[in-house]
């Protein structure tokens, strides 16, 4: 079959050189500054990530963080469908997220089950396949994949010899999605939990993601919260707990793998980006640090403050401030 044939059966575009992907842009949503750095910038239109990591360590909050950048209109204005698998989504999940639209059903929707209706393996990825075919430059999140039932284990009695079929279902969907996320510019968000290796064969923490091999395959971007921290802040008596630190490894990415990232999750907020905006400005020197006091140089007019929790109280009552520092410091990081 000539060039010709091939085109006039299947049409302009199935055939062409390698120059349009040299001048086809991608927008990038940025995460938290300490993931954007590696991932230069944060996830990048087109792409397929995973989140993983154990129970509450934070996979859910830092997907919807994600989102809420996604619906500013510097990233696209973007609307987001979250499928709660798991049924564990909470008003207070949404509302401890800065900057998440989550009220306007036409900023975001949830796909779960009703009493009429329980939405067995095969209808979540199916919703989400038929919502991709139809929004393109959308954000879609899946949380989790773990959770996914599949319609003869769901008829069957609570055993411990049942073959689960989800990985067979997600290799499946992983297929069909694979040319709509890139033609249709979207990001297409997994959260897996992590589960014990009991094959023996392990030469790392003992855990490993659920969900199968073709995830790891079709991800474009891996990322794993290997552990996490109590973020406290004040001294003796005065401490007091405003979040945690996750400790991320970024596992697979088109820049490389990358270790020993840490975030911060601050409780009622989500992903802390003034808190890691000031630690990165600390470390390239545009805030002076000397014991507990702050030193912002890089005013016009140096102002000098006690302890980290002062330095981001200025911050939020001082956007103009903030702004320019973060700039400052992603310009510096390039």
């Amino acid at each position: 079959m000539s060039h010709k044939d091939i085109i006039k059966k299947y049409g302009e575009g199935v055939l062409m050189d390698a120059s349009f992907l040299a001048e086809e842009e991608r927008m990038v949503i940025p995460i938290s500054p300490a993931l954007n750095i590696p991932l230069r910038g944060g996830i990048h239109e087109g792409c397929v990530c995973t989140f993983s990591g154990k129970e509450g360590s934070g996979k859910s909050t830092t997907a919807l963080q994600v989102a809420s950048y996604a619906q500013k209109p510097e990233y696209g204005s973007r609307k987001v469908f979250y499928d709660d698998v798991e049924h564990r989504l909470k008003r207070s999940n949404l509302e401890g997220i800065h900057g998440l639209i989550w009220k306007d059903k036409e900023k975001f929707e949830i796909i779960h089950s009703t009493k009429e209706t329980i939405l067995h393996a095969a209808d979540h990825l199916n919703i989400m396949l038929e919502l991709m075919k139809s929004y393109p430059k959308s954000v879609f999140i899946i949380d989790s994949t773990s959770a996914l039932c599949g319609e003869d284990e769901a008829k069957e009695d609570v055993k411990s010899d049942f073959r689960n079929g989800s990985p067979k279902l997600l290799a499946n969907f992983c297929r069909h999605i694979a040319p709509i996320v890139q033609i249709n510019k979207q990001i297409v968000i997994l959260t897996q939990h992590m589960i014990a290796d009991t094959s023996g064969r392990s030469m790392g923490s003992g855990y490993h993601e659920d969900g199968g091999a073709k995830i790891k395959h079709q991800s474009d971007v891996r990322m794993r919260i290997k552990y996490t921290e109590n973020w406290e802040v004040g001294s003796g008596e005065n401490t007091h707990r405003v979040g945690k630190l996750l400790n991320w490894q970024i596992i697979k990415s088109p820049y490389g793998e990358f270790d020993k990232i840490q975030s911060y999750l601050r409780y009622g907020y989500g992903l802390d980006d003034i808190t890691e905006t000031i630690n990165l400005a600390c470390d390239i020197g545009l805030i002076v640090k000397g014991g507990s006091w702050y030193t912002l140089g890089y005013l016009e007019t140096p102002v000098k403050l006690q302890g980290g929790e002062k330095v981001y109280e200025h911050m939020v009552a001082n956007k103009i401030d903030y702004d320019k520092l973060y700039k400052l410091v992603m310009e510096s990081l390039k």
